[in-house]
Protein backbone atom coordinates (compact mmCIF):
# COMPACT_ATOMS: atom_id res chain seq x y z
CA UNK A 1 0.00 0.00 0.00
CA UNK A 2 1.29 3.70 -0.80
CA UNK A 3 1.74 5.87 2.02
CA UNK A 4 1.97 9.65 2.31
CA UNK A 5 5.21 10.19 3.98
CA UNK A 6 4.22 13.90 4.39
CA UNK A 7 1.56 12.22 6.45
CA UNK A 8 2.24 8.73 7.76
CA UNK A 9 -0.30 6.94 9.11
CA UNK A 10 1.24 5.65 12.24
CA UNK A 11 1.19 6.52 15.86
CA UNK A 12 3.72 9.11 16.93
CA UNK A 13 6.95 7.21 19.11
CA UNK A 14 6.70 3.53 17.96
CA UNK A 15 10.19 2.91 16.25
CA UNK A 16 13.62 3.24 17.20
CA UNK A 17 14.75 3.48 13.80
CA UNK A 18 14.31 4.81 10.58
CA UNK A 19 15.98 4.95 6.93
CA UNK A 20 14.61 7.62 4.09
CA UNK A 21 16.77 6.34 1.40
CA UNK A 22 16.55 8.48 -2.13
CA UNK A 23 13.54 9.56 -1.47
CA UNK A 24 13.32 12.88 -0.25
CA UNK A 25 14.26 14.20 -3.26
CA UNK A 26 11.10 13.53 -4.90
CA UNK A 27 8.96 15.35 -2.50
CA UNK A 28 7.92 18.94 -3.26
CA UNK A 29 8.03 19.40 1.16
CA UNK A 30 10.98 17.06 2.05
CA UNK A 31 10.50 18.94 5.45
CA UNK A 32 7.12 17.54 6.45
CA UNK A 33 9.00 14.20 5.78
CA UNK A 34 11.15 14.44 8.26
CA UNK A 35 8.95 15.88 10.41
CA UNK A 36 6.97 12.52 10.24
CA UNK A 37 9.77 10.50 10.90
CA UNK A 38 10.74 12.65 13.79
CA UNK A 39 6.95 12.02 14.93
CA UNK A 40 7.42 8.51 14.81
CA UNK A 41 10.34 8.11 16.38
CA UNK A 42 10.56 7.36 20.11
CA UNK A 43 13.10 9.21 21.98
CA UNK A 44 16.42 8.84 21.40
CA UNK A 45 15.71 6.69 18.07
CA UNK A 46 17.62 7.28 15.05
CA UNK A 47 17.43 8.33 11.36
CA UNK A 48 19.64 7.56 8.46
CA UNK A 49 19.20 9.32 5.25
CA UNK A 50 20.90 8.49 1.56
CA UNK A 51 20.19 11.22 -1.62
CA UNK A 52 21.88 12.25 -4.47
CA UNK A 53 25.02 14.40 -4.53
CA UNK A 54 26.68 15.47 -7.88
CA UNK A 55 26.21 12.95 -10.96
CA UNK A 56 27.48 12.12 -14.03
CA UNK A 57 26.08 10.34 -16.58
CA UNK A 58 28.12 8.48 -19.04
CA UNK A 59 28.99 9.75 -22.39
CA UNK A 60 27.38 7.50 -24.31
CA UNK A 61 23.63 8.63 -23.05
CA UNK A 62 24.48 11.88 -24.82
CA UNK A 63 24.35 9.30 -28.08
CA UNK A 64 21.33 8.46 -27.24
CA UNK A 65 19.64 11.67 -26.25
CA UNK A 66 20.78 12.86 -29.85
CA UNK A 67 19.76 10.25 -32.07
CA UNK A 68 16.60 10.01 -30.35
CA UNK A 69 15.95 14.16 -30.91
CA UNK A 70 17.44 13.88 -34.18
CA UNK A 71 14.82 11.00 -34.97
CA UNK A 72 11.63 13.01 -33.38
CA UNK A 73 11.05 11.07 -30.44
CA UNK A 74 8.78 12.31 -27.87
CA UNK A 75 10.34 13.73 -24.56
CA UNK A 76 8.49 12.50 -21.52
CA UNK A 77 7.83 14.74 -18.07
CA UNK A 78 8.39 12.27 -15.27
CA UNK A 79 4.93 12.98 -12.80
CA UNK A 80 7.42 12.59 -9.94
CA UNK A 81 9.18 16.04 -7.97
CA UNK A 82 12.12 17.27 -9.23
CA UNK A 83 13.76 18.32 -5.81
CA UNK A 84 17.41 17.33 -5.39
CA UNK A 85 18.62 21.26 -4.46
CA UNK A 86 16.94 20.36 -1.26
CA UNK A 87 19.46 17.70 0.24
CA UNK A 88 22.08 17.35 -2.51
CA UNK A 89 24.71 18.36 0.10
CA UNK A 90 26.17 17.55 3.76
CA UNK A 91 24.98 20.93 4.88
CA UNK A 92 21.60 21.14 3.24
CA UNK A 93 20.86 17.65 5.04
CA UNK A 94 21.92 18.92 8.47
CA UNK A 95 19.87 22.10 7.99
CA UNK A 96 16.80 20.36 7.18
CA UNK A 97 17.56 17.81 10.07
CA UNK A 98 17.88 20.22 12.61
CA UNK A 99 15.03 22.01 11.35
CA UNK A 100 13.44 19.03 11.84
CA UNK A 101 13.98 18.58 15.34
CA UNK A 102 17.03 16.13 15.14
CA UNK A 103 20.23 16.45 16.93
CA UNK A 104 23.56 14.92 17.20
CA UNK A 105 23.73 14.81 13.38
CA UNK A 106 26.36 13.42 11.15
CA UNK A 107 27.15 13.70 7.46
CA UNK A 108 29.38 12.22 4.99
CA UNK A 109 29.79 11.34 1.44
CA UNK A 110 30.16 8.69 -0.93
CA UNK A 111 31.44 8.66 -4.20
CA UNK A 112 29.37 5.38 -6.27
CA UNK A 113 31.00 4.58 -9.85
CA UNK A 114 29.24 2.69 -12.18
CA UNK A 115 30.93 0.72 -15.48
CA UNK A 116 28.62 -0.21 -18.09
CA UNK A 117 29.47 -2.84 -20.28
CA UNK A 118 28.36 -1.38 -23.41
CA UNK A 119 25.71 -4.62 -24.82
CA UNK A 120 23.87 -4.09 -21.06
CA UNK A 121 24.16 -0.20 -21.26
CA UNK A 122 22.07 -0.36 -24.35
CA UNK A 123 20.01 -3.14 -23.57
CA UNK A 124 18.98 -1.04 -20.29
CA UNK A 125 18.20 2.25 -22.91
CA UNK A 126 16.14 -0.12 -25.11
CA UNK A 127 14.39 -1.67 -22.30
CA UNK A 128 14.05 0.81 -19.46
CA UNK A 129 14.89 4.23 -19.85
CA UNK A 130 14.63 5.41 -23.55
CA UNK A 131 11.49 3.07 -23.95
CA UNK A 132 8.82 5.35 -23.58
CA UNK A 133 11.23 7.88 -26.25
CA UNK A 134 11.69 4.85 -28.82
CA UNK A 135 8.19 3.79 -28.28
CA UNK A 136 6.85 7.43 -29.45
CA UNK A 137 8.28 7.04 -32.61
CA UNK A 138 6.88 4.00 -36.24
CA UNK A 139 8.68 1.52 -36.34
CA UNK A 140 10.60 2.37 -38.92
CA UNK A 141 11.92 5.23 -37.80
CA UNK A 142 12.83 3.38 -34.45
CA UNK A 143 14.83 0.71 -36.35
CA UNK A 144 16.68 3.69 -37.81
CA UNK A 145 17.13 5.20 -35.24
CA UNK A 146 18.53 2.76 -33.07
CA UNK A 147 20.22 1.56 -36.33
CA UNK A 148 22.26 4.90 -35.71
CA UNK A 149 22.62 4.41 -32.07
CA UNK A 150 24.60 1.25 -32.96
CA UNK A 151 27.01 2.57 -35.20
CA UNK A 152 27.89 5.95 -33.15
CA UNK A 153 28.59 3.79 -30.20
CA UNK A 154 30.55 0.97 -31.92
CA UNK A 155 34.27 3.86 -31.95
CA UNK A 156 33.08 4.62 -27.86
CA UNK A 157 36.07 3.67 -25.43
CA UNK A 158 34.86 2.05 -22.20
CA UNK A 159 34.91 5.01 -20.31
CA UNK A 160 32.00 5.93 -22.41
CA UNK A 161 30.26 3.92 -20.19
CA UNK A 162 30.83 5.18 -16.73
CA UNK A 163 28.30 6.57 -14.47
CA UNK A 164 29.77 8.27 -11.27
CA UNK A 165 27.00 9.51 -8.57
CA UNK A 166 27.79 11.56 -5.10
CA UNK A 167 25.80 9.89 -2.04
CA UNK A 168 25.14 12.52 0.39
CA UNK A 169 24.21 9.99 3.50
CA UNK A 170 23.21 11.71 7.10
CA UNK A 171 22.53 10.07 10.80
CA UNK A 172 20.66 11.71 13.45
CA UNK A 173 18.70 11.43 16.63
CA UNK A 174 15.54 11.72 18.29
CA UNK A 175 16.81 14.04 21.81
CA UNK A 176 15.88 11.84 24.83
Amino acid sequence: ALTNVERLDLDSEQFDVALIAFVLFHLPHPKRCLGEVFRVLRPAGSVGTATWGAERWPDADEIWEEELTRTGAETFRLPATANRSCCDSGPKMRDLLEMAGFTSISTWSETLQHRWPPSDHFEYHVLVSSRSRLESLNSAARAACLVSIRQRLEGCPNEAYVYTGDVIMATARKPA
